[in-house]
């Protein structure tokens, strides 16, 4: 798919050592970009535990700086899909958190660093799934998030104080995705890092998901839920769909743009020389 052309180079060797007479790759680019997105989530989770608003606002400097320059290295079709990620992850930001409450952020805002993280997560995942590890072992790669998925899915139905329904129907929806996708390693690749994120993010106090969905006592969520990996593989989807319309429309209405202005100012040109 178009959305995997930039892990061409993802493979590419960073860091070779010689061992027993030729070159032994160490390090590639895609896992050095999973590497450093692991250490940026830890990094900016842990500020922010520590600052005000406006202190904030400054921090997500950093992971918007860290995007922007990912995307330089990316084709434009993954350009266009991280865009999306960006839109659709910031509409249902606000719709989850701010209007409906499913989960509260720390100082009850939406931090300006969450919506870039999506499309970290996004471009992080891509490089997850042409690792080496789960190039070489994709079968236990994705039976492994099952099973952490299944065990997670079952304690929060039983022992865990803070029940999980949704989070396992979540869950279950996820599943599908595994079985029915057409990469598989990718949805494997945003179960691990959603699961990293999601408890990191409670445990540094970032944000804290409510225990019921639109207040019925019924709908059940964990602390946090199991089943939080489709809300941002629905993001991604979002993406994906609204991504090429506004990048590619964008870069289309730029290049009319500038022949418009070409022809303006190459028109008196034009006069002179025909007075002439």
């Amino acid at each position: 798919m178009a959305i995997l052309d930039q892990t061409a180079g993802g493979r590419a060797a960073l860091l070779r050592v010689p061992v027993r007479g030729r070159r032994v790759t160490v390090l590639t680019r895609g896992e050095a970009y999973a590497a450093c997105t692991i250490a940026l989530t830890a990094i900016v989770f842990l500020a922010d535990r520590h600052v005000d608003l406006h202190g904030q606002w400054l921090l997500s400097v950093v992971p918007w700086t860290w995007l922007i320059g990912s995307l330089y290295f990316r084709t434009p079709s993954v350009r266009a899909a991280t865009i999306g990620v960006v839109v659709v992850a910031t509409l249902g930001e606000c719709t989850f958190s701010l209007w409906w409450h499913f989960y509260i952020y720390r100082l009850h805002n939406l931090p300006l660093f969450i919506p870039a993280g999506h499309a970290i997560l996004y471009l992080a995942a891509l490089s997850f799934a042409e690792s080496r590890l789960a190039q070489r072992f994709l079968l236990p790669y994705c039976g492994v998030a099952v099973a952490i998925g299944g065990v997670w899915a079952i304690l929060g139905l039983t022992v865990l104080p803070q029940k999980d329904l949704m989070g396992v129907l979540g869950h279950l929806w996820w599943l599908t995705f595994l079985w029915w996708g057409r990469m598989p390693a990718v949805v494997a690749s945003v179960f691990y890092g959603v699961t990293y994120i999601e408890l990191f993010g409670v445990a540094a106090h970032v944000w804290r998901w409510q225990p019921h969905a639109w207040g019925v006592h019924v709908l059940t969520l964990g602390q946090p839920p199991v089943g939080a990996t489709m809300f941002y593989i629905v993001f991604e989807l979002g993406g994906f769909l609204i991504g090429p319309w506004i990048y590619f429309g964008c870069r289309g209405l730029l290049r009319r743009l500038r022949r418009q202005l070409d022809a303006t100012r190459t028109r008196p040109v034009r006069e002179r020389t025909a007075e002439g």
